[in-house]
């Protein structure tokens, strides 16, 4: 017996249906039982046989199994739609916490020669609490500084920066742009930074082009972050 004979002979839906003989039921137990497609087609059956109804009499199982092909049919109809219209889950957003992590600037308190400005003298005072860490002293005083003397490339780099380090990348990214859009030895280290802020805000896009504008120093730390980057998407 093979399944081309099975199938012409309808010996799956004859066997549920009770209809073959004893030694032809035989063979087909011995067939099936050892032929993975065959097996299947038993399953499906079996599986439509109950949502056909329990019929007696003698009438009824004769043609019974003159109804699984036609059933058969309808149920391969009703799930082609399902199998059409499923579509796999949308893969994860990619998750840059990681990449988006920044570490402080150095920052070394100069010598200065002569009488602090009023300016100058919140400057370094906000700059003790950075190093200190105390992000919101720092943010707190360099916005003073700044009210006093909006010029200093440094202040508003630094002030950036602690916004960053404090976990508010959108009031970072205010701070760093105007820095990193002007010739000053903070443009590097801004755009860098910059970058960050955006991967923060799972702005990818415009974090690259943060990270596509970094030279000097920062040039090998911007190209490798970009490789990481894509890593990052490619998950």
């Amino acid at each position: 017996m093979d399944c081309a004979s099975a199938n012409r002979d309808n010996l799956a839906q004859r066997y549920l249906s009770g209809t073959l003989d004893p030694q032809m039921k035989a063979e087909w137990e011995e067939h099936y039982l050892a032929c993975e497609n065959c097996a299947e087609q038993m399953e499906l059956y079996r599986q439509i046989t109950p949502a056909l109804g329990e019929k007696q009499g003698g009438t009824n199982r004769r043609w019974l199994w003159m109804i699984f092909p036609i059933a058969a049919v309808a149920l391969i109809a009703l799930m082609i739609p399902l199998f059409r219209s499923h579509k796999p889950p949308a893969p994860p957003a990619p998750d840059f916490t990681a990449l988006a992590k920044v570490d402080p600037p150095a920052y070394e308190v100069p010598v200065l020669r002569g009488a602090e400005s009023a300016a100058e003298a919140r400057f370094r005072e906000a700059m003790v609490a950075y190093q200190s860490h105390d992000w919101p002293r720092a943010i707190e005083g360099l916005n003073a500084s700044l009210e006093l003397d909006n010029r200093p490339v440094a202040t508003r780099f630094f002030l950036g920066v602690s916004y960053l380090l404090n976990g508010k990348p959108q009031a970072a990214a205010a701070q760093l742009e105007p820095v990193a859009s002007i010739d000053s030895p903070f443009r590097d280290e801004a755009f860098f930074d910059l970058a960050k802020a955006e991967l923060a805000l799972h702005r990818r896009d415009a974090a690259i082009v943060a990270l596509r504008s970094c030279g000097g120093n920062f040039a090998s730390q911007a190209a490798d972050l970009l490789r990481r980057l894509g890593a990052a998407s490619a998950r």
